[in-house]
């Protein structure tokens, strides 16, 4: 929780609260990496051993090592087992959180026998308390109770499965009938359980999006439980094989979340938006509530970069899957707005994006990206960028301009930078880029020689990109030194004529 300190002002909080989230997001995502890598990675059964004799060994030593700790917190446990407590209870899980915050090593040595007598604790609390101890703070039992599971979290998942026998699922879900300072801890560990498929598929099958849904119409603090939620759904979005048929039911909720004025939940949202559409389907299921209308919006009115790039990555993902021809000048126009950004980052992924729209069947595409400034500004990148990655994009950029444009466009783009910028291009290392680049130029010329005053030969000789196609020419591959030959005698004729 924050608490408002003299002189704070509501947006010094809100800034250092979305300080908090953006850290935990990251965290989260490198946890949910490492959980990737957990599950996906076959290891021969020979190396398997082998690995689990090692942990074995060094579990062994751990334990061994903090034996005298671990029997003293044991003993503590059958004490307030028999007597419950619940001042003793929340103290002595403030000094087990405590001492994991500071030593890894610990969370190994709890796990095995400390962690599971808590979790079978933790309902003497729940339910009717023995003995008919008075409770007199049980949310803040149950809040360390949830930060203490948050911090060992990060150990290996089959660890983290053997809980549930001791009821930590179930704990989970009845802690969310608790009050908010209680729910926003336990979001935050299921959003990390959910970073695994194996409880990912646990919650889901649970409802766990129809009590996120119960949360948000009873809280006090919608914007805290909009961030959890928005979290939740960008951790089990990353599972959509499993999670399609759950989330679909639910895509109302997951629609509203984009209304919040908060970029911790907007990133979140769009992130999720962005792993559902590697599953095709849920390009034309979340079509009815416009989803890609919404990013839209929010790309017109942001400047946070991180914002503006999962926002990019997810239109990104669309016009992959869709050739949308009554959103693509929308989409075009709105990556043109970003490219005055210094960050390299997006200005790659800017131009990642327009490199793929450029390759639409539609005419009406290609005029807009000419129209747009984008293809001018793909030029000007060309020769003015030192980054590698941003050029390629651009080229390609320029490249499938070319390639699509028609008679009634030639007109437009004949310019000096044109011509430099296809002469740059001719030293970028790709068969197919080659292909489509030469094919392109070579349309441009004979278009532009049926006309009274030809001078796109002439602008591309002043840039000396006849001298760019004699290594070309010479290439092993035939279809490419075939076209740069053609194209060099379409030069030669054009330049004797002139002569």
């Amino acid at each position: 929780m924050s608490f408002r300190k003299i002189g704070d002002t509501e947006e010094g909080l809100r800034s250092k609260r979305n300080e908090r989230v953006d850290d935990r997001r990251k965290k989260r995502e490198q946890l949910m990496e490492q959980r990737r890598k957990e599950e996906s990675v076959l290891m021969s059964q020979q190396q398997k051993a082998a690995e689990e004799k090692i942990q074995q060994e060094r579990n062994k030593f751990l334990r061994e090592k903090y034996r005298e700790l671990e029997e003293q917190i044991h003993q503590e446990i059958i004490v307030l087992s028999n007597t419950p407590n619940e001042d003793k209870m929340y103290n002595l899980m403030v000094m087990i959180a405590s001492e994991s915050l500071k030593n890894k090593e610990l969370h190994i040595v709890l796990s095995s026998r400390i962690i599971p007598e808590l979790i079978n604790n933790i309902f003497m609390y729940l339910n009717k308390p023995l003995l008919d101890i008075v409770i007199v703070n049980q949310e803040r039992l149950f809040s360390v109770y949830g930060q203490l599971l948050n911090i060992i979290s990060d150990i290996d998942i089959e660890t983290l499965k053997s809980f549930e026998k001791y009821g930590l699922i179930e704990s989970t879900f009845k802690l969310l009938d608790r009050r908010d300072e209680v729910i926003s801890v336990i979001l935050d560990l299921i959003t990390k359980l959910c970073t695994s498929r194996y409880f990912s598929k646990l919650y889901l099958e649970k409802g766990i999006l129809q009590k996120l849904v119960e949360i948000l119409a009873t809280t006090d603090n919608q914007l805290c439980m909009c961030q959890h939620t928005a979290a939740i759904f960008a951790t089990l979005s990353k599972q959509y094989c499993f999670s399609h048929n759950y989330i679909i039911q639910y895509i109302p909720l997951f629609s509203k979340l984009f209304s919040i004025d908060d970029e911790s939940v907007l990133i979140e949202c769009v992130s999720a938006a962005t792993s559902l559409y590697n599953d095709s389907d849920f390009i034309d299921e979340l079509k009815p509530v416009k989803i890609e209308q919404k990013i839209l919006e929010i790309l017109d009115k942001t400047q946070n970069e991180s914002l503006i790039d999962i926002c990019f990555q997810c239109l990104g993902k669309y016009c992959y899957f869709k050739d949308d021809i009554l959103l693509q000048p929308q989409i075009i126009a709105a990556i043109v707005s970003k490219l005055s950004m210094t960050d390299k980052t997006i200005l790659r992924r800017g131009y990642w994006m327009l490199s793929n729209i450029s390759v639409s069947k539609f005419p009406e595409t290609t005029k807009a990206i000419i129209n747009s400034g984008a293809f001018l500004s793909s030029c000007c990148t060309i020769l003015e960028t030192n980054d590698v990655k941003i050029k390629s994009e651009a080229c390609w950029l320029l490249a499938n301009t070319i390639f699509k444009i028609n008679d009634s466009m030639y007109n437009l783009i004949k310019s000096d930078i044109v011509y430099a910028a296809i002469t740059a291009c001719l030293s970028f290392q790709d068969n197919n880029f080659c292909s489509i680049l030469l094919q392109g130029v070579t349309k441009f010329i004979v278009y532009d020689n049926t006309l009274p005053e030809p001078q796109v030969a002439d602008g591309l000789i002043s840039h000396h990109f006849d001298e760019g196609l004699i290594p070309i020419m010479s290439s092993s591959v035939r279809n490419i030194s075939n076209l740069a030959i053609t194209l060099n005698h379409l030069l030669e004729h054009t330049f004797q004529q002139d002569l």
